[in-house]
């Protein structure tokens, strides 16, 4: 599945590379492409499991579609448990983004299904689906995150009151028929959330993407907003006065030159060592979806961030295909050298694996097909981080087990999350 390149991957005694083997997985449907995959320990045995969600793309979600769970043996094989773990299957229409976190501290990987609805005009809206562990299943719990309809587009997770339970915002673009807006879910130590956005700033401007993360290390998670050229707003932090934003003055981050930029995905990665949190903002010209960019912005430890993209990974800003993009990123170091690796999941191009020598990046590896979707995770509890695969339209799923040779201590990403070999990718 992958390109091996093994040669480039450094420093080493002997070849590194993924060993990689076919684990074919029998779908319950092959009328519906697999939208996003997801690892978690979703029965709670210690072992990684992955979910996937589905979409009806000929009707372009207008048709509900069931998501799926995938038990892991902790060897790489995988078997369905979509109705061991779920007691009513949950249902989505355009689940754009899968969020597996451990929400009510019970040691089972809970999930949030972060639905767009209808991907087509009039785009009436969708309602996020929360699914929370209870006696070793996973159940509807919908109806204590209470919402409205909305387009909802991405999702970050963070402890934002500093209570020890994970919080969730979510973004959302706006329609004629659903305003855009960014929602704060406050976790209600496990049992819920409820949404509270007298603590956000009232910026009234278009986020697709955000993240959450203690940018000046004052032990208290701050707001990065993604900017989108629907009306032009700019990517901005906001930092957190004690739980709170609508007091913080907007930090603008800079404009990457991308024409109509819109930012899909936010990630923290620490490029020069010198622990203050830098960010890599996934791009695109958001005229059509087109022109996969990856932004990297330093942080100078002063509540500023300079633009050094051309340093760490020169890239073309010229617009590509339509529909052409990258859809989010995972910052992970895969070999153990202290260097914070990418790996971006593509939708039109290839997913791909960029590794990090400590003064740029070199893609290693990419996917076959233009659709195919990953996951993260140490499935066989080996320490290291595998890779799950699967083209959206078929019915086999590919265990690539991480073979590198690791002479170096692992260091934690710096982030509102550190990478637990237990869960997966934060």
């Amino acid at each position: 599945m992958f390109k091996y390149l093994s040669k480039l991957f450094a420093p080493a005694k002997s070849a590194q590379a993924f060993y990689s083997y076919t684990s074919t997985v029998q779908q319950s449907t092959m009328k519906y492409g697999i939208e996003d995959l997801t690892m978690g320990d979703f029965n709670g045995d210690g072992i990684l499991d992955f979910s996937i969600t589905r979409m009806d793309w000929d009707s372009v979600g207008s048709n509900l579609v069931n998501n799926q769970i995938f038990l892991g043996d902790g060897k790489g094989k995988f078997v369905e448990g979509t109705q061991k773990v779920f007691p009513t299957i949950p249902s989505t229409n355009y689940a754009c983004k899968t969020i597996a976190r451990d929400f009510n501290k019970d040691g089972v990987t809970d999930i949030l299904y972060v639905d767009t609805g209808i991907d087509k005009e009039p785009f009436t809206g969708g309602k996020n689906t929360l699914m929370l562990s209870q006696k070793g299943k996973l159940v509807n719990a919908t109806s204590s995150m209470p919402q409205t309809l909305q387009n909802n587009h991405g999702a970050s997770i963070g402890d934002i009151n500093n209570d020890g339970y994970l919080d969730i915002l979510t973004t959302s673009f706006g329609t004629i028929n659903t305003p855009a807006s960014d929602t704060l879910y406050l976790n209600n130590k496990g049992a819920g959330f409820v949404a509270n956005n007298q603590l956000m700033p009232t910026s009234g401007s278009v986020h697709y993407a955000s993240g959450l993360v203690d940018i000046n290390r004052d032990g208290w998670v701050d707001l990065v907003v993604g900017g989108s050229s629907a009306n032009n707003s700019n990517s901005q932090v906001f930092v957190n006065n004690k739980g709170s934003f609508n007091t913080s003055t907007p930090i603008n981050l800079p404009k990457s030159g991308i024409k109509n930029e819109a930012v899909l995905d936010v990630d923290t990665i620490d490029l020069n060592h010198d622990k203050w949190p830098d960010l890599v903002m996934t791009m695109i010209d958001e005229s059509n979806y087109k022109t996969p960019y990856l932004q990297f912005l330093v942080n100078d430890g002063k509540g500023g961030f300079t633009d050094q993209t051309s340093k760490y990974l020169p890239q073309s800003k010229i617009g590509g295909a339509d529909g052409a993009f990258i859809k989010y990123t995972d910052v992970i170091d895969l070999n153990h050298d202290g260097n914070m690796d990418i790996v971006t999941h593509g939708m039109g191009v290839k997913s791909s694996v960029y590794m990090n020598d400590g003064k740029t990046f070199t893609k290693v590896m990419e996917t076959n097909g233009i659709w195919d979707r990953l996951a993260l995770g140490d499935v066989n509890k080996d320490g290291k981080t595998d890779f799950i695969i699967t083209n959206a339209y078929g019915n086999g799923v590919e265990t690539h087990i991480n073979n590198m040779v690791d002479y170096h201590v692992y260091v934690n990403p710096i982030g509102i999350q550190p990478y637990d070999m237990s869960i997966g990718i934060f």
